[in-house]
């Protein structure tokens, strides 16, 4: 994205802790997914959504998915529905994005929960990831590394 944003090879001892240090201070960090490489920042400080924003060139708009932790947190930030719960313990952990009715009063950074109040949702498969959203505790953005528009980028050499 650009020459600032850091990136940590998760495979290293010290990933973990220092990608937290980064989302923890409003940062943005790049990292491998289940299905491509992602952007991840804390989805409720809004200047970190902003910079993500403005490095994907996104439309403001537009709201950002989340990741969540797992299960338990898909209850505090999704309006409980038997059809979206049978759905969720399916198929997630995975790639699946559900698109779900937030609950009311969400602390989020602004356009993560749409005009609707509905919010976008996955609990990833990656173990990486998966570490990252338990430690967090926080929803975070959950976006391809790429211009709004462009190429999804499957190595971090892209």
């Amino acid at each position: 994205m650009t020459s600032e944003t850091p990136s940590v090879e998760v495979t290293a001892s010290d990933a973990l802790e220092r990608t937290l240090t980064v989302l923890r201070s409003g940062g943005i960090v790049v990292a491998p997914t289940e299905t491509a490489y992602g952007i991840l920042a804390d989805a409720t400080q809004s200047k970190a959504v902003e910079a993500v924003r403005a490095a994907k060139r996104r439309d403001p708009g537009v709201p950002f998915p989340v990741f969540l932790a797992d299960h338990t947190q898909l209850a505090e930030y999704a309006v409980p529905f038997e059809r979206v719960r049978a759905i969720a313990d399916a198929t997630l952990p995975g790639p699946l994005t559900l698109r779900v009715l937030a609950q009311p009063g969400l602390e989020l950074a602004p356009n993560i929960v749409d005009e609707e109040g509905e919010i976008s949702i996955r609990i990833s498969s990656h173990p990486f990831i998966r570490e990252v959203t338990r430690e967090m505790g926080v929803p975070l953005i959950a976006t391809s590394a790429n211009r709004s528009g462009g190429t999804t980028t499957y190595a971090l050499e892209d």
